[in-house]
């Protein structure tokens, strides 16, 4: 998978283009994170690792692909409930680690 020609930089009046921009192979590329990250199971430093992209532009296309579950869960969820469900799922990773 190669994300290089993924500059998907905003042209104002105070930039100047960076590169070429294609909104399907964005939409692709994202679609790609997605189910590395999902379905497959890889965290998102080994997903990064599939692409040949700058860092940055890879953390835009995670953000991209995430940003629905993203909305919901600030719609639902408050601050100490977030970190209540993430002690819950440190405490299951650490014991499913320490039964491996």
């Amino acid at each position: 998978m190669n994300l290089a020609n993924l500059a998907d930089d905003k042209n104002s009046n105070n930039r100047k283009p960076r590169g070429s921009y294609s909104k399907p192979l964005r939409d692709e590329a994202v679609l790609q994170i997605r189910k590395l990250v999902i379905e497959e199971g890889y965290t998102t430093s080994e997903a990064r690792e599939q692409f040949n992209t700058l860092q940055r532009t890879f953390q835009r296309h995670v953000s991209e692909a995430f940003i629905a579950e993203r909305q919901l869960l600030a719609k639902r969820l408050t601050d100490e409930e977030v970190l209540n469900q993430l002690a819950i799922l440190e405490a299951r990773i650490s014991k499913q680690r320490r039964d491996l």
